[in-house]
């Protein structure tokens, strides 16, 4: 049986595909240059969920990570060698890269110990399951009459 981390990406893996055949295509530009497209892996195992983002050139303190509502959402900026102040708006924004992704789980997280930690721009983040609360077993006393 496959996983919800596997469809995840399986979804994903589509999506990507459908936009860079349009993204590519002469007439129909859905991209500009300014976008990134982080490559995620998601992995489920019976005590949490674990998605690595690979992000070459993003500094940590770029990179934004946030958890609502079950929604993973990452998002990085990253400014090109040759991006500087004198620069206009519009040539500045075509040398910023800018990517922001959403992941929705088929399960539920703890939202509050989920971590993340980012080196030599690989991101690993770390989504844990809530504990499973077991029903509490206790012993009923028979009344004699």
């Amino acid at each position: 049986m496959r996983s919800a981390a596997t469809a995840m990406l399986d979804a994903d893996r589509a999506l990507r595909n459908f936009h860079w055949q349009f993204a590519n295509h002469p007439r129909l530009r859905l991209a500009s240059r300014s976008q990134f497209d982080p490559i995620l892996q998601a992995i489920e195992n019976e005590n949490e969920f674990v998605v690595s983002a690979e992000l070459p050139g993003f500094e940590p303190e770029n990179v934004e990570v946030s958890v609502e509502d079950g929604v993973l959402t990452v998002k990085g900026m990253r400014k090109h060698a040759e991006w500087s102040d004198e620069l206009s708006d519009e040539e500045k924004e075509k040398r910023t890269y800018r990517f922001e992704r959403r992941i929705r789980f088929n399960g539920e997280i703890d939202e509050e110990n989920v971590s993340a930690r980012c080196k030599n721009g690989l991101l690993a983040v770390n989504l844990p399951k809530p504990e499973v609360q077991k029903p509490e077993v206790r012993a009923i006393p028979i009344q004699v009459n």
